[in-house]
Parts: C-alpha cells; structure tokens; sequence
C-alpha cells in the first residue's frame, strides 16, 4: 500500500502444491491448526495434511491443497498427534496465526481515501485499514482425504439455448443449470452462460482430447 502504511492480504482460492518436510512435527508446526478437515487460511498447511492423513509426519511430501470460502465455524479435533483448535483465540502461547499474510492484493490509493474522507474529512489510509496489517478471512481444504469425494461435486442438471448461435463464440448462446460443492461447503446451484467468465463463481467450458491445438484439454 505504500512505505509503512498496513497491507490488506487475501488468501489464495486455487489449488496450490506445498512440499513438506519431514518430521515436521518437531518444528512445533501442529500447535498452529485451526479447524478440522476444513482449515482457517493461516493454519499451518503441513501440520493440516499430517491431522488428516495426507503425509506422515515422519517421511512429509507434497500435498495439493485448495483454497475455499470459510465456513461460519471450525471443528476442532486429535488426530495423528495434532490437536487443532477451533478459533485463533484458542492458540495457547502464540500470535503468529494471528498475523500470519497470504497472498497480497493491489489495493486503489485514491479510492480508499475518499472512502476515508467521505466518513470524516481527515482519516487516512491507515484509519481504514487500522494500524496493523490485516489478513481477509480463508480457508483451504485437502482433496486427497479419504472419504471426502462427496465434497467436491458438480452437477449438470440441463441446458439450454437462449439465442441464435454466432459463429465467433457460440457457445455463449447456451446457459446451464449447474449445481456444486466445494471442500463440503454449502451447496450452490445457478443458470451459467457457457464459457470463460473470470469474474464468475464457476466456469463451464468445453474440453478436447490431447491434441495439440486446443488449449482446453480433457485430462
């Protein structure tokens, strides 16, 4: 944000590979965990996928792990020698989830200031975020855990045709009744127009096989 002003910081919601190393236990990374299956975005990672199983503690490796919204609360619970916590308050002895940043964003100066100035005529940029650096709420989940292949769904209901296809891009002409469910959150169902939308909460587009041309590919 600029030269000792507080950064604004957002988790990621992709899917990521972390590598772990082993015995990481012994770093003390277990006493850092919020949540259970379902983790708040500042946990430790390796210390989550030794909780549920995705590595041993004592050999680590990498994991995918994949950002999702947070849910209203966490569970806590004990497993393979790591006890997580249910809030960040719970942490016995540490501050460092508390404060811990993720992925940063591009913040607009100019905006933020008239945000500033329209409530009292004389705050600044730091009066809006507050003085300490500020991380937005996340959370990650891992895909690889037993028993969770319900978690993750998607369901093409049917489709429809909502006008005459043009012949550069005609998939737009159709919209789909699609419902999903990621990292067992809440289920979400919507009418989507087919094709790439960055700004939409779900995107569906067609793929090809493995030919070299196409860039959208089955795998």
């Amino acid at each position: 944000v600029g030269s000792g002003a507080p950064l604004l910081w957002r988790p990621s919601g992709g899917a990521h590979f972390v590598r772990c190393p082993p015995s990481c236990q012994s770093f003390g990374l277990g006493l850092e965990v919020v949540g259970c299956r379902v983790y708040d975005a500042r946990s430790s990672i390796c210390a989550a996928a030794v909780q549920v199983g995705v590595i041993d503690s004592d050999v680590g490796g990498l994991v995918k792990v994949v950002g999702r919204e947070p849910p209203t609360s966490y569970e806590r619970c004990n497993l393979n020698r790591v006890v997580s916590v249910k809030t960040v308050d719970a942490l016995p002895g540490t501050a460092l989830i508390a404060s811990r940043p993720s992925e940063p964003i591009t913040l607009d100066i100019d905006e933020l200031l008239d945000e500033a100035k329209s409530a009292n005529g004389s705050a600044t940029v730091a009066d809006i975020l507050g003085q300490q650096n500020r991380t937005i709420t996340g959370a990650f989940y891992f895909q690889e855990v037993e028993g969770s292949e319900a978690d993750d769904v998607v369901t093409l209901h049917s489709f429809r045709k909502i006008s005459t296809p043009e012949a550069k891009q005609p998939y737009r002409s159709y919209v789909a009744d699609v419902s999903w469910r990621i990292g067992g959150g809440d289920l979400q169902r919507r009418q989507v127009v087919l094709g790439p939308d960055p700004d939409a909460d779900i995107e569906l587009n067609f793929c090809h096989d493995g030919s070299a041309e196409p860039q959208n590919r089955c795998e």
